[in-house]
């Protein structure tokens, strides 16, 4: 391929990211995602801490940010409702904090964990209404049908 040819894939490719950017697409699952308990009401556990920090650094944290992880966090749940059995499904969301650098290592240091939203739903609802919901709450809106339970915040902009 020359170099036109070249340049006319990057700007394609440049556009199509920009234009799913605008249609409020919503950020890849960035971190672990790991079954915590089974039974009736499965749940997940997300230790978003990569996802966090690309947040961070794009300075979208607040409320922005925190719809974008929920939207995020429901596309999650939607692959896992694909394979799974149980009639209803959660996920917990959580970060590990860091601190000031440790003069001793050079590194942040590990403040703790910070639970920031729990999204529970019937599993046949999550399958039948992904779409909408995930655009419902990338808007902020909590859609009906899907509880989400709010235990903590996003670390501030830097």
């Amino acid at each position: 391929m020359g170099a036109t040819g070249l340049a006319s894939v990057t700007m394609a490719l440049v556009l199509w990211c920009d234009a799913a950017t605008a249609a409020g697409a919503v950020p890849p699952v960035r971190g672990t995602v790991v079954m915590a308990r089974g039974g009736t009401t499965v749940t997940y556990l997300w230790n978003a801490t990569p996802y966090v920090t690309n947040l961070v650094a794009a300075h979208n944290v607040g409320q922005d940010g925190l719809h974008a992880m929920e939207a995020t966090a429901l596309v999650v749940l939607r692959e896992r409702a694909r394979s799974g059995t149980s009639p209803s499904m959660a996920i917990t969301v959580l970060y590990e904090r860091t601190g000031a650098v440790s003069p001793a290592y050079g590194t942040a240091t590990f403040e703790g964990v910070e639970r920031v939203f729990t999204l529970t739903a019937k599993r046949r609802e999550i399958l039948k209404n992904a779409d909408v919901w995930t655009r419902n709450l990338a808007d902020g809106v909590v859609p009906k049908g899907l509880s989400a339970l709010v235990t903590g915040e996003l670390p501030p902009a830097s």
